[in-house]
């Protein structure tokens, strides 16, 4: 977000192809971006490389900069990745909005799919993701209203 507002500001080319590279990298390449449509954790960001295990603040610190950069940058190749990202956190939230403070592939609990929605009781204490999604709605409003999405500006 930085380099890109740093193209915003001074204009400095170099700031805007790297600010892009580095979302390509996270949004695009599977050592972060988890893209298994099969895999409960479809859509969700690794805090590290090729890592396995997703934070739900993890992923919060890379959606709403993207959403600023692509912004700055006049670029929106990064959105339905992102939206998917969003919709992927709370799709992995229980009914009262919270959810377990880290979901790992290698959990046998995960590997059955998505059965972590219906549980609400102790051991669901993730309380970002109702901060997330309520912090994140109005920009996704802003940037995907209803004159975006058919194609005006």
């Amino acid at each position: 977000m930085v380099l890109a507002q740093e193209w915003a500001i001074e204009g400095n080319p170099y700031c805007k192809w790297l600010a892009g590279k580095m979302l390509d990298t996270v949004w695009s390449t599977p050592d972060f971006y988890h893209n298994d449509p099969a895999s409960p954790m479809y859509g969700l960001n690794n805090w590290y490389e090729r890592g396995q295990v997703f934070y739900g603040d993890d992923n919060a610190r890379v959606i709403l900069p993207t959403l600023v950069a692509g912004r700055l940058l006049d670029d929106d190749r990064w959105d339905e990745r992102v939206l998917r990202c969003i919709l992927a956190n709370l799709r992995t939230t229980g009914r009262l909005g919270f959810r377990e403070w880290r979901l790992d592939t290698r959990s046998p609990s995960h590997r059955v799919g998505l059965a972590i929605l219906s549980r609400s009781g102790p051991g669901v204490s993730c309380a970002e993701l109702p901060g997330l999604s309520l912090g994140v709605l109005p920009l996704v409003y802003r940037t995907y209203r209803p004159c975006r999405c058919a194609g005006q500006n």
